[in-house]
């Protein structure tokens, strides 16, 4: 069963602990995952409201929540339609629902536009239920 971290998100988003295992593109990725597909939106509170602190070591960024909770979010780079991987371990590239990704270095994290001929990683999310927010306490 997958593992969803709380990063006390003011929109009570939960991130999946780990990538989806693979590259997609991104109609496939967004008809697989559906709902669970973070859009713009989720990705933008990310870099707002979270700590991001990129490890030379393990190749991409450990994001914490105020509440200190922590995702990692790994540099796989981007694979083409012959599945040939690019930048790997320089560059993240993880899908949204709406077909924009977001895309990360060690220098910089963003926002960008759809590329429909790219592979990217997935990182799904679910919102907490009311039963999680209330036995949280």
């Amino acid at each position: 069963m997958k593992k969803f971290i709380d990063l006390g998100l003011p929109s009570r988003t939960l991130w999946a602990e780990q990538n989806e295992e693979g590259y997609f593109f991104p109609d496939k990725a967004t008809k697989k995952f559906g709902k669970n597909m973070p859009t713009g939106r989720n990705f933008n509170e990310l870099i707002d409201k979270c700590k991001w602190t990129w490890d030379d070591t393990e190749h991409g960024y450990t994001v914490e929540g105020k509440n200190g909770n922590r995702i990692f979010l790994p540099a796989m780079g981007l694979a083409n339609r012959n599945k040939k991987i690019f930048n790997l371990f320089n560059i993240g590239f993880f899908w949204t629902k709406g077909f924009s990704y977001l895309h990360f270095s060690k220098d910089f994290k963003c926002l960008v536009g759809s590329g429909w001929d790219i592979m990217a990683s997935v990182r799904l999310i679910k919102k907490q239920t009311l039963w999680q927010r209330i036995t949280k306490g």
